[in-house]
């Protein structure tokens, strides 16, 4: 019973600094947070506050479960970053397939060309800006995309017009080729 009566005091609140125990004229043990002065003190007990607002302590097991739980989510984020880029490097793949062009050439449609123009534009641009992206370089501006279709252009009509000029070169040549062929036959 004394026991209990000390447990119970000693629980009983956050406020109480000490537990005093004495003996009253009857001669039974009494238990109180303030000690009376007019009583001898057979013996203090100082407690701390008890914070029933904060959480226990966690037991080995918890301290486990939640070491097992932080390496598995490192581990799924891990797995699915490495699904992310195989992911991303198809679609490189496939944008420089697309890049390329259909391959079909000269066997092609007006709309054909339109469309494969527009699908090697697009394929260019996304490559570039992914490509940009894993270099941690910003992506482009509007501006720079501008100039650099104008520049590409512009190369590719170069490369059309010295294939024009080689062209007529070729069929210059053919035309003389010609011509001394028939003098040669008239004579």
């Amino acid at each position: 019973m004394k026991g209990l009566i000390v447990a119970t005091l000693l629980l009983a609140g956050t406020a109480q600094a000490q537990v005093c125990q004495w003996k009253d004229a009857n001669g039974v043990t009494q238990f109180a947070s303030q000690c009376p002065s007019d009583v001898e003190v057979e013996q203090r007990w100082r407690t701390r506050p008890i914070d029933y607002g904060a959480a226990p302590a966690p037991s080995l097991l918890i301290e486990q479960a939640n070491r097992i739980k932080a390496k598995n989510a490192a581990e799924a984020a891990q797995l699915q970053q490495k699904r992310a880029i195989q992911a991303e490097d198809e679609y490189v793949k496939k944008l420089r397939r697309m890049a390329q062009g259909n391959g079909k050439g000269l066997n092609q449609t007006w709309s054909e060309v339109a469309v494969d123009a527009q699908h090697r534009r697009f394929a260019t641009d996304e490559l570039d800006r992914i490509e940009r992206r894993r270099a941690g370089l910003p992506p482009k501006s509007e501006v720079e995309k501008r100039v650099e279709r104008l520049e590409r252009k512009v190369d590719r009509d170069r490369r059309r017009t010295i294939a024009e000029q080689h062209a007529i070169r070729s069929k210059q040549r053919q035309q003389e080729f010609d011509m001394t062929m028939d003098k040669i036959r008239q004579r």
